[in-house]
This record gives C-alpha cells, structure tokens and sequence, in this order.
C-alpha cells in the first residue's frame, strides 16, 4: 500500500509539474508575444527637432501590433495644451498613419504623443516651418565644413529655428544585397537644429546656405518662419539611380538602366551601385516622401555628363522623368524644383579632356529642362571662382570646386521667386535672338535689364564663327544692352557661342541683378567648338587659384 500512494503522490507531483512547467512556458510565450507585437515603432525621420511643412497635412505613421488602434497628439510644449488630435488602426501588416490638419509657420514649439500599443512615444521640439528636400550627388552632398568660408559659417550657426536633417551612407544595407523595391525607413537619420557649429558641420554645404539664405529672407518684418532641410544626396550616382521603377519604365533609354541581376557583382568601397536605375530611390528617397516639403533642390549630372551630346539629350529625358516622378510622389502638386548647373572645370591642364563639351551639352540639357518643365529652375554656376584645392576635404579635385555659398544662395532667391512668388529677378541673360549686320552679331537676351561685366575687365567668354563652323575667341562689347560680337576672322558669321566649353570660367557677362548669363550656342549644328579660355584668361585664372589655395580663413581651417 505505501508504495502504491507513494506512486500515486509521485504521479500526482509529476502532474504538478507538468502543468507547473506548461503553465510557466504558456506564459513566457505570451510574454514574448505581447512584447513582439507591442511593438509601436516610428520611422527614424520622425524624431526629436523635426519640422513639418506648413499649410500641409501633419502625417505621423509607423509600426504597431495589427488591428491596435494608434492616436497622435499633438500639444504646445510649454504649456502642455493639445492643438491637434487624430487616430488610425494598424492594418493586418501592422502599418498606421495618421494625417493631421495643417499648421501655420511659427517659432512655436509643439511635441508630439503617439500611443495605444505598449509604451507611448514621444517626440520633442517639433517646429512647422518651410521645408526642401535635397538631393544628387557629391557636389550637392560637400560638407559645409570643407567649403570656402565654411568654418565662419559654423562658428555662427545659432539658429534653432534652421533644421537638419541627416542621412546615414547606405554602405550597410548594401553590403546583404541592394533593395529591388522601395524601403519604409532610412538606414539612419536624425534631426538637429542649426544652432552650433558642430550641428552644421556635416550638413551639405549648398543646402544649409540655402536655408540660411531663405530663412533670412522669409523672416522680416516680424515673421517667424523656421526652414528645414532633408539632404539625400550621394557621390558619384547617376540621375536614374535616383527615379522610382515606374519613372525607370516610362522611357526605353532610361529603362534600359534597370539591373538584370540587382546583387551580382562588386559596387567598389562604398557599395554604390550608381549604375542601376532606381536603387537610391529605394533606400534614400521613397521612405522620406510622407514628408510634405515646398520644394526640391537638385545638384547632379557630372556621372551622365561623360556621353557627351547623346549623354545630354538622355539626361533631358530622364531629368523630366524624375522631376515628375518626384512630384508624384510627393502628392501629384507641382513643387517647385530648382537646379544647379555644372560648374566650371578647369584642371590647369593637369587632366587630360578627350571632350571638353561635355559639360556644355549637360548645361544646355539641365537649362532646357528648366525652359520646359513648370515650377522649374536652373541656377548658372559656371562663373564662380574655381577654389578646390584647400582646406581639409580629402578628394581634391576640379570636379569639386568649394566656393558653395553663392550656389545656396541662387537657389534660395529662385525658390523665392517660384515657390514664394516674391517680385524679384532671379534668373541671368538668357539669349534670346541673333541679328546679323556685317561683319558682327548682335546678340539679344531675355532678363537682361542693366547688361554689364561681372568683376573687372573686359566682356569674355564668347566665340563665333562663320561657315566653316570653326569657333574662334571673338571680341564683345554692349551696346544699348545687347551684346556685340566680332572677330576679324570672321568675315561672315554664322554663330556664336558663349560659356560653352568645360573651362568657361572666363565667362563674365551679367545683369544689373548680378545673374550670370545662362551659357548658350546660337544652333546646334555640328561645329569644332572653342576649347576654353584664351591663353590669357587661363593664366589668370591659375594664378587666382594659386593666391586663393595660400589665403588663410578660405575652408577648413
């Protein structure tokens, strides 16, 4: 009998623990479920110091366990009281979004509350403001610590009202294979106001001078108007890298573009697959278009500029491609786009040009684009002084001149004049029509009030020729603002060309706005073109590059 109830106890302890131990695993598991699907996530460009665009929809979204009804509050900060208040249920992919009404600009600072799955989330120092995004490639992602003046404009970047922000590389997410379809996040990003040196330090030169420019001006006369930026840019990328699959698709040329085979082969040291159409739109556009913006900066177009004139005419079709591409995605609205031109590209000869029209026929192709597509426009850039071989910045290169403020600048006064449709001038002489009268061209421009020399010296940069379609250094002058053209050559002429050559920095013809002329040819019939600036005008310019790379407060210190 004891060993019978001493069975039966054993048994019954056995029992016990199995349902003990059940239990306990039963519990773990739930444990873990809950905290697997309380799982209330932001992206990462929703975050601390954000600014929203003004006048559009607020739309905050995320992760949460699917079927959790999420709410978003939005309250002043100081006070606590709430200003906006909305809620969605997460899909069967665990997806929300929540859009709410629209703010004003102000130097109101607000925080957002996000909650109804685990822990809420909070988001502090929000601003509603004005609001870019900017993209290309190095050009447009050079940090403003490595640009002329650049280490002046850190020390007085004390602006909390200017926001930032920042991008990780995508070397990461590229090393397991490049992403076929868009991404819902970032690979990194942050947000950071432009009050502090070290804040600014990494942002891309170009766009935080445009937004101090902007801001600038957008604040008068009692105004609170904070301004952000969204900086995307990537080196050496190619702009149908930058385009989604369905703007890819749209022309043959730039679906040809497309990868066969998305992860075979090696994308160099930073795993840039430049050359495959649509993969930084993936990881560093798609996951950024919930933000309304006002606008969009672009500064690309020396990867496509190497096909020479059939290169340029790609890029024609392709850069309209994207520019309705993004403002698709943005909406379907026609933001405002604004373009930089290539800059001047003068080695000293230290680098052998198989081409040297190249970059005149990507100029001429990103002006026409900007002629044609609404909302649009092209900043001339080829006149600033080529300063690329100082400071700190490790790939010095004519490719990368420094002197990146004056670009900033003209891109903020074209976006006052079409996204803010201020009453300004903010395009240079833009040829319009040529007459013929003996032995001279007279050249007549468009947005050509007050006609004069940029700088000191005489009128250059311009070329003619006569029938044998042979261009040659001409003489000019204005005169009752148009512009004379001339060479004792060219008894007859036939065209003329301005700033048309990689090496145009000789180029010096401005309005009384000091715009510089937009570079131009008079036809485009095939021709042997100038192949820069006179004997003289390149010394000269290599001698201002000498004197500037020994001027002390000039980049990087």
């Amino acid at each position: 009998m004891y060993g019978n109830n001493e069975g039966r106890n054993s048994a019954g302890y056995s029992c016990v623990k199995f349902l003990f131990v059940t239990a306990c695993v039963l519990m773990s598991m739930l444990f873990l479920c809950s905290r697997s699907y309380a799982a209330l996530q932001l992206p990462k460009s929703l975050s601390d110091h954000i600014l929203f665009q003004q006048e559009e929809p607020i739309v905050v979204w995320g992760k949460a366990s699917p079927g959790s009804t999420i709410t978003a509050e939005i309250s002043y900060e100081d006070s606590g009281a709430t200003v906006n208040k909305g809620s969605a249920v997460a899909d069967a992919d665990g997806k929300w979004a929540i859009s709410l009404r629209p703010l004003k600009a102000s130097f109101k600072k607000y925080s957002i509350k996000i909650s109804g799955d685990g822990t809420p989330l909070l988001i502090h120092d929000v601003l509603v403001g004005e609001l870019w995004f900017s993209s290309g490639q190095s050009n447009m992602e050079l940090r403003l610590r490595y640009i002329v003046g650049g280490q002046d404009l850190m020390a007085s970047a004390t602006r909390d009202s200017i926001r930032i922000f920042y991008q990780d590389t995508v070397d990461e997410a590229w090393r397991n294979g490049v992403p076929q379809s868009p991404v819902d996040d970032t690979v990194n990003g942050r947000w950071v106001p432009a009050n502090s040196g070290a804040n600014v330090a990494n942002c891309s030169g170009i766009a935080y001078t445009f937004a101090l420019a902007l801001y600038e001006a957008l604040n008068k006369n009692g105004k609170e108007v904070p301004v952000g930026v969204m900086n995307s840019a990537l080196g050496s990328t190619g702009v149908e890298s930058w385009m989604s699959r369905a703007a890819a698709e749209s022309d043959p040329l730039i679906k040809a573009k497309l990868p066969v085979d998305w992860n075979v082969g090696h994308w160099g040291p930073y795993h840039q697959p430049w050359d495959q159409a649509t993969a930084l739109f993936n990881v560093k556009v798609a996951p950024l278009t919930r933000h309304a913006v006002r606008g969009f900066l672009w500064g690309q177009g020396e990867n496509n500029a190497a096909w020479g004139e059939v290169g340029a005419e790609f890029y024609k079709k392709a850069l309209t491609a994207l520019i309705a591409d993004w403002r698709h995605q943005w909406g379907g609205q026609p933001r405002a786009f604004i373009l930089t031109q290539l800059g001047a590209y003068d080695d000293g000869g230290k680098i052998p040009l198989n081409n040297l029209e190249s970059w005149a026929y990507m100029r001429e192709a990103q002006f026409e684009v900007a002629q044609t597509v609404p909302q649009t426009a092209a900043i001339p850039v080829h006149d600033l002084p080529l300063t690329w071989n100082v400071g700190d910045f490790g790939y010095k290169s004519p490719i990368h001149p420094l002197d990146k403020k004056p670009v900033g600048e003209r891109m903020a006064l074209a976006a006052r004049g079409i996204a803010y449709k201020e009453p300004i001038e903010y395009k240079g002489p833009i040829f319009d029509r040529m007459e013929i009268h003996g032995g001279k061209a007279v050249l007549h421009f468009q947005h050509a009030q007050g006609l004069k020399v940029e700088g000191d010296g005489r009128l250059s940069g311009f070329a003619i020729c006569g029938t044998d379609r042979r261009f040659v250094e001409a003489e000019a002058r204005i005169v009752n603002n148009s512009v004379e053209v001339s060479n004792p050559q060219v008894k007859s002429p036939v065209a003329v060309t301005y700033a048309f050559t990689d090496m145009n920095h000789c180029a010096n013809l401005s309005n009384d706005a000091n715009l510089a002329a937009y570079p131009f040819r008079t036809d485009k019939v095939q021709s042997a073109f100038l192949k820069g600036c006179t004997a003289a005008e390149a010394e000269a310019a290599i001698e201002r590059q000498s004197q500037s790379e020994n001027a002390k407060g000039m980049g990087s210190k």
